[in-house]
């Protein structure tokens, strides 16, 4: 029996392929190992039932603040074989958010992400169409270069619970929410766009400013940012769920 070693990444990503049910034969080829090396691996593959992800809920404001958080830390890649992985990114000191987040999304989805710690990331990824195919159908960007750049919601009207759900995502992922600043900002002016819009929907003011890049090989960036006198109308509607304490965070406009 040839059983080639397996690194303890491949091994992460076998068992989440297996959680969500990728056939083995499929896995043993994204892998380049054989069959034999899985099930050596994993003995007791063939006795388990592993079932795909299934969105579990239509609750609005949770697909919102999922589709938010995406925009702003997720990725989404498919390999040759058809395989979805999505995958979201936080820092190392976020860790206390994105074990909280895990808890919510399981509610969304019915299955914990697989939790891969680097030396300044987290990652939380998933191996799913379902998952896919509910980011799809809310968000788009463009094929070519970086997904921030140019990410957006793919209509304009929106639930209620929708929009808060989404703006309270954004906040949290790439946002500004600390005791002297509530910011969101993106590379993504048709995402501040979505953002704009939704704060005007349930009525609080805002600032906008665009950052003109000065060096070569970088994009404008977009800030929203809430005035003191609105901030606690916003905390009380949207429950920001991450206080970042950033010493390097913008001031407010």
């Amino acid at each position: 029996m040839n059983i080639r070693k397996i690194s303890q990444n491949e091994l992460d990503n076998v068992n989440l392929m297996i959680m969500n049910k990728v056939p083995i034969k499929r896995i043993a080829k994204i892998v380049k190992v054989s069959t034999a090396s899985i099930y050596y691996h994993f003995p007791n593959v063939k006795k388990k039932k592993f079932n795909p992800v299934v969105i579990q809920s239509a609750d609005e404001e949770l697909i919102g603040e999922f589709i938010g958080v995406f925009a702003g830390d997720g990725n989404f890649y498919m390999d040759n074989n058809w395989t979805y992985k999505i995958s979201l990114y936080f820092n190392k000191t976020e860790k206390t958010y994105a074990n909280k987040l895990k808890i919510i999304l399981l509610r969304l989805f019915g299955k914990l992400p697989m939790q891969t710690n680097t030396y300044n990331k987290i990652i939380l990824k998933w191996y799913s169409k379902n998952i896919y195919l509910l980011i799809k159908k809310y968000l788009d960007w463009d094929d070519t270069g970086r997904k921030t750049h140019s990410v957006r919601l793919k209509k304009d009207n929106y639930s209620k619970e929708f929009e808060i759900g989404f703006l309270r995502g954004s906040l949290d992922s790439d946002g500004y929410f600390s005791d002297r600043t509530i910011m969101f900002a993106s590379s993504s002016k048709r995402l501040i766009e979505n953002i704009k819009s939704f704060l005007q929907d349930v009525a609080i003011p805002y600032k906008y400013h665009e950052y003109i890049e000065k060096r070569p090989n970088r994009v404008n960036m977009h800030h929203v940012s809430i005035r003191k006198p609105d901030r606690l109308r916003f905390i009380e509607l949207i429950h920001p769920r991450e206080r970042k304490n950033i010493k390097n965070a913008p001031a407010e406009i």
